[in-house]
């Protein structure tokens, strides 16, 4: 884990820190420790790191509340005030690197889920970047992507319809699920 934040700004001063080590240790002992919370280790990690950042180097024996960071957390991504376009990229990258270190391990469509659904980061991704990886997406802008635009002639108003329809209850139907995973984990930490 230490290693992934030698690349990511936010957390670089924490690689000397040795509250910023334990209590990364304690995090990490509590989510491997807990069959709920192990799935979906990558959104966790990103999330406490990303939001929780001065806490985790500051305070000695420090444990997150786990049930705010399944709570939306707004971003003003229209605006960029100089320091968040830096700011956004390496919680991203950061984002990325837990996903690919904890692939075999975790629920990634789960985590996946919980990313793109609790903050606007991944909406920001597509809107500013040059999508170049695998970020996930809401269900909207997965919807909005898959809109077989290059194909218009081929295909009725009907047809098009009726294709948005079938697409869009899969990705309702699987949305549901993963919603109701990720309520179930919230009140699981009640």
């Amino acid at each position: 884990m230490l290693h992934l934040q030698a690349g990511n700004i936010f957390l670089h001063d924490g690689i000397k820190n040795e509250v910023y080590k334990d209590n990364l240790k304690s995090l990490l002992i509590h989510i491997n420790s807990d069959e709920k919370l192990k799935p979906i280790k990558p959104y966790i990690m990103f999330a406490v790191l990303a939001r929780k950042t001065g806490m985790m180097q500051k305070r000695k024996h420090f444990m997150p509340n786990l049930k705010t960071i399944f709570q939306y957390q707004e971003y003003n991504i229209l605006k960029d005030n100089g320091k968040n376009f830096n700011q956004y990229q390496s919680e991203l990258e950061l984002y990325d690197h837990l996903r690919r270190a904890y692939f075999e391990d975790a629920d990634i469509n789960f985590s996946d889920y919980c990313f793109a659904n609790l903050s606007p980061l991944s909406e920001w991704y597509y809107l500013y970047c040059e999508p170049n990886e695998k970020i996930p997406m809401t269900l909207g802008r997965k919807i909005y992507l898959s809109k077989p635009l290059c194909f218009p002639r081929l295909l009725s108003f009907e047809d098009y319809e009726q294709l948005n329809d079938i697409e869009a209850q899969m990705y309702d139907d699987a949305a549901e699920k993963l919603e109701n995973q990720m309520l179930d984990i919230a009140e699981y930490l009640i």
